[in-house]
């Protein structure tokens, strides 16, 4: 799970770039086996962990405020999508 804070700005009107710092946490399991239990094991959390990435996205504007873009950050690696502005 991430928290995104970014900065865009439109090139030439029709192509925003963003850049985006991304602050989250991730965490680590173990399994262990055991036949007492139906699905033949569980798992536990091991270690939680503070991850931080850095990306950037480019877009396409269709109308004033319909944008898809496509992008790579450090932790989510390569994103595509919509982007809905206000």
């Amino acid at each position: 799970m991430t928290f995104d804070i970014g900065y865009g700005y439109n090139i030439k009107g029709k192509l925003p770039i963003h850049g985006e710092l991304s602050i989250g946490s991730t965490n680590h399991y173990i399994n262990y086996i055991d036949n007492r239990f139906t699905g033949g094991g569980y798992h536990m959390i091991e270690k939680r962990e503070i991850i931080i990435g850095i990306g950037g996205n480019i877009g396409y504007k269709f109308s004033g405020n319909i944008e898809i873009h496509t992008g790579y950050n450090t932790k989510r690696k390569l994103s595509f999508g919509m982007r809905l502005s206000f």
